[in-house]
C-alpha cells in the first residue's frame, strides 16, 4: 500500500514487481483512487507498506522515475524501514 505525504486521504494498493536491494523497488499501477470516479497520479514522498515473507516492511519512500511501460514506477529503495512479523514461523 502507497499513502501520499501531502494529503494522507490519497491510498492506493500496489504490486511489486521487483526489487534492486539499496537500489530501487518497481512497484505496478500507482494510482490513488480518491473515490469510483476519480483518481490522481502519485508523486512526491509517500509512505509505503509492504507485505512480504509473513512481515510487513513499514517506510518513507520517493518516487522516482516513470518506466516507459503504462502504470509502472520505481520509488526509492529505503534506508530505514520497520518490520512487523505478522505470521508464526515456527513449524
Amino acid at each position: 500500500m502507497l499513502q501520499s505525504l501531502t494529503n494522507l486521504a490519497h491510498k492506493a494498493k500496489a504490486k511489486v514487481l521487483g526489487i534492486i536491494p539499496d537500489d530501487f523497488i518497481i512497484i505496478e499501477k500507482p494510482v490513488f483512487a480518491v473515490n469510483e470516479r476519480l483518481s490522481a497520479a502519485i508523486s512526491g514522498d509517500s509512505f509505503v507498506h509492504i507485505f512480504y515473507e509473513g512481515c510487513v516492511y513499514k517506510f518513507r519512500s520517493r518516487f522516482r522515475e516513470k518506466v516507459p511501460i503504462d502504470n509502472i514506477v520505481c520509488i526509492d529503495f529505503p534506508v530505514e524501514f520497520d518490520a512487523q512479523q505478522l505470521r508464526n514461523t515456527r513449524e
